[in-house]
Protein backbone atom coordinates (compact mmCIF):
# COMPACT_ATOMS: atom_id res chain seq x y z
CA UNK A 1 0.00 0.00 0.00
CA UNK A 2 1.51 3.32 -1.00
CA UNK A 3 1.44 6.21 1.58
CA UNK A 4 -0.27 9.32 0.63
CA UNK A 5 1.69 12.59 0.19
CA UNK A 6 0.11 14.02 3.31
CA UNK A 7 1.39 11.13 5.41
CA UNK A 8 4.92 11.47 4.04
CA UNK A 9 4.95 15.19 4.85
CA UNK A 10 3.77 14.53 8.40
CA UNK A 11 6.52 11.96 8.96
CA UNK A 12 9.18 14.34 7.64
CA UNK A 13 7.93 17.11 9.97
CA UNK A 14 8.08 14.78 12.97
CA UNK A 15 11.65 13.73 12.06
CA UNK A 16 12.75 17.36 11.73
CA UNK A 17 11.30 18.29 15.11
CA UNK A 18 13.05 15.32 16.70
CA UNK A 19 16.39 16.44 15.26
CA UNK A 20 15.85 19.99 16.57
CA UNK A 21 15.12 18.74 20.09
CA UNK A 22 18.13 16.43 20.12
CA UNK A 23 20.42 19.25 18.94
CA UNK A 24 19.16 21.63 21.65
CA UNK A 25 19.77 19.03 24.34
CA UNK A 26 23.26 18.34 23.06
CA UNK A 27 24.22 22.03 22.94
CA UNK A 28 22.89 22.93 26.43
CA UNK A 29 25.88 23.89 28.77
CA UNK A 30 26.49 21.66 31.79
CA UNK A 31 25.08 22.94 35.07
CA UNK A 32 27.52 25.19 37.05
CA UNK A 33 28.30 24.53 40.65
CA UNK A 34 26.92 27.35 42.80
CA UNK A 35 29.62 29.73 44.12
CA UNK A 36 29.98 30.43 47.78
CA UNK A 37 31.46 33.76 49.03
CA UNK A 38 33.32 33.49 52.31
CA UNK A 39 34.33 36.38 54.59
CA UNK A 40 38.12 36.56 54.90
CA UNK A 41 40.05 37.67 57.96
CA UNK A 42 40.28 41.46 58.57
CA UNK A 43 42.69 43.12 56.14
CA UNK A 44 42.23 40.50 53.40
CA UNK A 45 39.90 40.63 50.36
CA UNK A 46 36.97 38.16 50.20
CA UNK A 47 37.58 34.92 48.26
CA UNK A 48 35.11 32.85 46.17
CA UNK A 49 35.54 29.07 45.94
CA UNK A 50 33.59 26.52 43.88
CA UNK A 51 31.72 24.04 46.06
CA UNK A 52 32.46 20.39 45.41
CA UNK A 53 29.07 18.64 44.78
CA UNK A 54 30.50 15.35 46.00
CA UNK A 55 31.54 16.79 49.36
CA UNK A 56 29.27 16.23 52.30
CA UNK A 57 27.80 19.21 54.12
CA UNK A 58 30.11 20.42 56.86
CA UNK A 59 33.25 18.90 55.30
CA UNK A 60 35.98 20.27 53.06
CA UNK A 61 38.48 18.78 50.73
CA UNK A 62 41.97 17.90 51.98
CA UNK A 63 44.61 20.53 51.30
CA UNK A 64 42.14 23.39 50.80
CA UNK A 65 43.08 25.03 54.12
CA UNK A 66 46.82 24.88 53.40
CA UNK A 67 46.40 26.41 49.95
CA UNK A 68 44.16 29.12 51.37
CA UNK A 69 46.72 30.00 54.08
CA UNK A 70 49.56 30.21 51.54
CA UNK A 71 47.49 32.43 49.23
CA UNK A 72 46.59 34.67 52.15
CA UNK A 73 50.27 35.03 53.13
CA UNK A 74 51.22 36.02 49.59
CA UNK A 75 48.47 38.62 49.35
CA UNK A 76 49.05 40.24 52.79
CA UNK A 77 49.03 44.04 52.22
CA UNK A 78 51.58 46.38 53.82
CA UNK A 79 50.49 47.64 57.25
CA UNK A 80 48.89 51.06 57.17
CA UNK A 81 49.63 53.45 60.01
CA UNK A 82 46.73 55.35 61.52
CA UNK A 83 46.55 59.07 60.69
CA UNK A 84 47.70 60.00 64.20
CA UNK A 85 50.97 58.04 63.83
CA UNK A 86 51.66 59.47 60.37
CA UNK A 87 51.53 63.04 61.60
CA UNK A 88 55.04 64.29 62.49
CA UNK A 89 55.31 67.71 64.10
CA UNK A 90 57.25 70.12 61.94
CA UNK A 91 59.13 73.20 63.07
CA UNK A 92 57.40 76.37 62.09
CA UNK A 93 59.17 79.34 60.59
CA UNK A 94 58.59 81.27 63.81
CA UNK A 95 60.25 78.54 65.91
CA UNK A 96 63.23 78.44 63.57
CA UNK A 97 63.52 82.21 63.72
CA UNK A 98 63.65 82.07 67.52
CA UNK A 99 66.71 79.77 67.48
CA UNK A 100 69.83 81.87 68.10
CA UNK A 101 72.20 81.74 65.16
CA UNK A 102 75.97 81.97 65.37
CA UNK A 103 77.21 85.26 64.02
CA UNK A 104 80.61 85.79 62.49
CA UNK A 105 82.88 87.72 64.82
CA UNK A 106 86.03 89.33 63.49
CA UNK A 107 89.14 88.17 65.28
CA UNK A 108 90.72 90.96 67.32
CA UNK A 109 93.88 92.53 65.96
CA UNK A 110 97.10 91.21 67.53
CA UNK A 111 98.90 93.32 70.08
CA UNK A 112 101.50 95.79 68.73
CA UNK A 113 104.37 93.81 70.28
CA UNK A 114 103.19 90.66 68.51
CA UNK A 115 103.11 92.57 65.21
CA UNK A 116 106.77 93.51 65.60
CA UNK A 117 107.77 89.93 66.38
CA UNK A 118 105.76 88.68 63.38
CA UNK A 119 107.63 91.11 61.15
CA UNK A 120 111.04 89.77 62.13
CA UNK A 121 109.91 86.13 61.90
CA UNK A 122 108.78 86.79 58.33
CA UNK A 123 112.24 88.19 57.49
CA UNK A 124 114.00 85.17 59.01
CA UNK A 125 111.74 82.80 57.02
CA UNK A 126 112.41 84.64 53.75
CA UNK A 127 108.76 85.77 53.48
CA UNK A 128 109.72 89.28 52.43
CA UNK A 129 106.39 89.96 50.72
CA UNK A 130 104.53 89.39 53.99
CA UNK A 131 106.88 91.71 55.89
CA UNK A 132 106.63 94.36 53.17
CA UNK A 133 102.82 94.48 53.46
CA UNK A 134 103.15 95.43 57.16
CA UNK A 135 104.75 98.74 56.20
CA UNK A 136 102.75 101.79 55.16
CA UNK A 137 103.41 103.36 51.74
CA UNK A 138 105.35 106.18 53.42
CA UNK A 139 107.80 103.74 55.06
CA UNK A 140 108.15 101.75 51.83
CA UNK A 141 109.01 104.93 49.96
CA UNK A 142 111.67 105.75 52.58
CA UNK A 143 113.26 102.32 52.12
CA UNK A 144 113.31 102.66 48.33
CA UNK A 145 112.24 100.01 45.79
CA UNK A 146 111.10 96.66 47.14
CA UNK A 147 113.97 94.80 45.45
CA UNK A 148 116.63 97.02 47.08
CA UNK A 149 115.01 96.61 50.51
CA UNK A 150 114.81 92.84 50.07
CA UNK A 151 118.42 92.54 48.86
CA UNK A 152 119.54 94.36 52.00
CA UNK A 153 118.76 91.13 53.91
CA UNK A 154 120.72 88.88 51.54
CA UNK A 155 123.39 88.08 54.17
CA UNK A 156 121.12 88.20 57.24
CA UNK A 157 120.83 84.92 59.16
CA UNK A 158 118.57 86.02 62.02
CA UNK A 159 116.81 88.98 63.67
CA UNK A 160 116.22 88.83 67.42
CA UNK A 161 114.14 91.65 69.00
CA UNK A 162 114.66 92.10 72.73
CA UNK A 163 113.19 94.18 75.54
CA UNK A 164 110.14 95.38 73.59
CA UNK A 165 108.47 98.39 75.21
CA UNK A 166 105.04 99.57 74.05
CA UNK A 167 103.27 102.88 74.70
CA UNK A 168 99.78 102.86 73.19
CA UNK A 169 97.24 105.62 72.84
CA UNK A 170 94.10 104.38 71.08
CA UNK A 171 94.92 103.44 67.49
CA UNK A 172 98.57 104.58 67.76
CA UNK A 173 101.38 102.62 69.41
CA UNK A 174 105.01 103.65 69.94
CA UNK A 175 107.47 100.78 70.30
CA UNK A 176 111.15 100.72 71.25
CA UNK A 177 113.34 97.63 71.43
CA UNK A 178 116.83 96.28 70.96
CA UNK A 179 117.55 94.21 67.86
CA UNK A 180 120.45 91.77 67.57
CA UNK A 181 121.19 90.57 64.04
CA UNK A 182 123.56 87.93 62.72
CA UNK A 183 124.95 88.06 59.18
CA UNK A 184 127.24 86.01 56.98
CA UNK A 185 130.65 87.40 56.06
CA UNK A 186 133.91 86.08 54.56
CA UNK A 187 135.27 86.01 58.08
CA UNK A 188 132.32 84.07 59.50
CA UNK A 189 129.08 85.17 61.20
CA UNK A 190 129.05 88.72 62.57
CA UNK A 191 126.61 90.32 64.97
CA UNK A 192 125.23 93.80 65.16
CA UNK A 193 123.07 95.50 67.78
CA UNK A 194 120.51 98.21 66.94
CA UNK A 195 118.14 100.46 68.83
CA UNK A 196 114.90 100.35 66.85
CA UNK A 197 111.87 102.64 67.10
CA UNK A 198 108.44 101.94 65.61
CA UNK A 199 105.25 103.91 65.27
CA UNK A 200 102.25 101.70 64.48
CA UNK A 201 98.76 102.79 63.45
CA UNK A 202 95.66 100.58 63.65
CA UNK A 203 93.54 100.32 60.47
CA UNK A 204 90.83 97.98 59.23
CA UNK A 205 93.60 95.63 58.05
CA UNK A 206 95.41 95.61 61.40
CA UNK A 207 98.54 97.36 62.64
CA UNK A 208 100.95 98.87 60.13
CA UNK A 209 104.29 100.63 60.56
CA UNK A 210 103.80 104.36 59.98
CA UNK A 211 107.49 105.00 60.80
CA UNK A 212 110.49 102.76 61.43
CA UNK A 213 114.07 103.69 62.22
CA UNK A 214 117.18 101.92 63.56
CA UNK A 215 120.48 103.15 64.98
CA UNK A 216 123.42 100.76 65.16
CA UNK A 217 124.90 100.58 68.62
CA UNK A 218 127.52 97.82 68.23
CA UNK A 219 129.07 95.66 65.53
CA UNK A 220 129.98 96.34 61.91
CA UNK A 221 128.58 95.66 58.48
CA UNK A 222 129.52 92.24 57.12
CA UNK A 223 131.69 93.77 54.42
CA UNK A 224 133.65 95.70 57.05
CA UNK A 225 133.87 92.91 59.55
CA UNK A 226 136.87 91.24 57.91
CA UNK A 227 138.84 94.51 57.83
CA UNK A 228 138.19 95.14 61.51
CA UNK A 229 139.23 91.61 62.41
CA UNK A 230 142.38 91.80 60.30
CA UNK A 231 143.35 95.09 61.95
CA UNK A 232 142.76 93.57 65.34
CA UNK A 233 144.86 90.55 64.39
CA UNK A 234 147.77 92.71 63.21
CA UNK A 235 147.67 94.73 66.39
CA UNK A 236 148.08 91.52 68.40
CA UNK A 237 150.85 90.17 66.12
CA UNK A 238 148.73 87.87 64.01
CA UNK A 239 148.59 87.77 60.22
CA UNK A 240 144.85 87.22 59.64
CA UNK A 241 141.59 87.10 61.44
CA UNK A 242 140.38 83.65 62.48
Amino acid sequence: MQASPATVAALLLVAALSLIVLSAVALRPPPQAPSVTTQAAPGFPPRTHGRDPSARPGTKRRGTGRRTARAAARSTPAPVLPPEAAEVPQETAAEVADVPQETAVDAPAPEPAAVVETYYRALDAGRYDAAWTMLTPAVRAAFGPYEDWRDGYATTLSNSPRDIEVAREGAVASIAHELVTEDRSPCGPVQQTFDVSWRLTLTDDGWHAASLSAVRRAGAEPAEACVDRQNAARATGGTRAD
